[in-house]
Formats: structure tokens, C-alpha cells, sequence
């Protein structure tokens, strides 16, 4: 219905959190979820699922919760916002192209030890020394973005 849906299993956020709205003013204010009057389920309104879908959206990307309150609280401000958005959306896509380089050299990693192993079972000791050697120079690069 149009005045809300009664969703008991909606596990998006723990029942204690609070949502941030931009309710008319500049800054975001935090507001309780409603409940049901018989159920006493929580109730969310559809503006309440769309701000719970984008929140699981970012908190998908890896965002901060201090991050993400930004976002939703700048959603409000529109355009007033927009370089500041730009802004946490660019710190969080090179977050991910540093996840996505150490998870890149992972699966290489992994890729190496795989063909070892093979060259061990078949004998061939000079292509185990090689993928050992590669392996143990990517172990180095490894240990770099684990640093970073």
C-alpha cells in the first residue's frame, strides 16, 4: 500500500539504526523507522525503501558508514553538493582500483601455484623453479599492497 509496507524480515539495516533524511532543512536529520500499530513490525514508507536501497548500495561498494551519511545527507543539498559527491564517489572508485589490483594479483598468485603444482606432478623441475621463482616475486608485490 501507498502509506507503507509492513517488512518484518527487511534485515537491510539492524532494527536500531536510524535513517538520514534531508526532512526540508539543510541538514540531514535522523529519523526512527515507524512501526506497525497491531504487528509492531517496522514500516517503511517507499521513500524509506529507496534511501534503504541506495544505503545498500554503497555499504555494497565498500563505503564507510561516515561516508555514506555524507552521501545521503548531501542528497538533499542537490546541486549545492554535487563537487562534494563527485568528490566521495572518486575516493571510493579508487578504493575499488586498489581492491581490484590486490585481488588481481591474488588470483595470479593462486594462477601460479596451480601450474607449480603441475609441473611438479609431471616432473618437469626446471618449470617448477621458474613458476617458484614468479611466485615468490609476486609474493613480494603481495605484501606491498597489503601495506597500502
Amino acid at each position: 500500500n501507498s502509506s507503507g509496507k509492513a517488512l518484518g524480515m527487511m534485515n537491510i539495516l539492524p532494527p536500531a539504526r536510524l535513517i538520514l533524511t534531508g526532512q526540508e532543512s539543510t541538514k540531514p536529520s535522523a529519523v526512527p523507522i515507524s512501526r506497525g500499530a497491531s504487528s509492531k513490525h517496522r514500516v517503511y514508507t517507499p521513500e524509506d525503501l529507496d534511501l534503504l536501497t541506495w544505503v545498500s548500495c554503497l555499504s555494497a561498494t565498500g563505503m564507510s558508514v561516515s561516508d555514506m551519511r555524507r552521501y545521503i545527507g548531501n542528497g538533499a543539498l542537490g546541486a549545492e553538493a554535487a563537487l562534494e559527491q563527485i568528490e566521495l564517489l572518486k575516493a571510493q572508485q579508487e578504493q575499488l582500483a586498489v581492491e581490484a589490483k590486490s585481488i588481481a594479483l591474488r588470483r595470479r598468485y593462486v594462477a601460479l601455484k596451480i601450474d607449480y603444482w603441475e609441473a611438479v606432478h609431471v616432473g618437469d623441475e626446471s618449470r617448477a623453479a621458474q613458476l617458484s621463482d614468479e611466485a615468490r616475486s609476486l609474493a613480494d608485490d603481495l605484501k606491498k599492497t597489503k601495506k597500502q
